[in-house]
């Protein structure tokens, strides 16, 4: 899912607020899912989905309907705002646990560096390098 600006926790919210109550995780969760297949869609093919849009919440719900904003939120829109931030929250928290407990690496010790033939001081690490270019370490 592409990065959650305040606009999607906003058009979300308005989405979800005319939900009974007991409906709306189960419709968040089934919409987040939509928006992060959306972006993987995006990314591969270099278009948007059809149906979902571009991985970002706001497009996700953006053909899906519900009613118009109004000046004041009600309570329901706020109990909406709230519950989309928290699982939004807790998505990302989820997310960098996984990317901390992946196995970060310490610094390298001296045996996995060699003497670089650039320079005497220069040193070469051997490290794991990531599908997308990226060190591990």
């Amino acid at each position: 899912m592409r990065r959650v600006l305040l606009a999607d926790l906003l058009a979300v919210a308005n989405w979800l607020a005319p939900m009974p109550p007991g409906q709306r995780p189960e419709a968040l969760a089934t919409l987040i899912e939509r928006a992060h297949l959306a972006h993987k869609v995006s990314r591969r093919l270099g278009h948007a989905h059809p149906l979902w849009g571009n991985g970002c919440l706001a497009s996700a719900v953006a053909g899906l309907a519900h009613r118009s904003e109004g000046h004041d939120p009600d309570p329901d829109q706020l109990e909406s705002l709230a519950l989309v931030a928290a699982a939004v929250a807790g998505r990302q928290r989820r997310a960098q646990a996984l990317r901390e407990g992946r196995g970060r690496k310490k610094a390298p010790s001296e045996s996995e560096c060699v003497p670089s033939p650039v320079g005497r001081s220069d040193y070469v690490v051997f490290s794991a390098v990531t599908r997308k270019g990226r060190c591990n370490g």
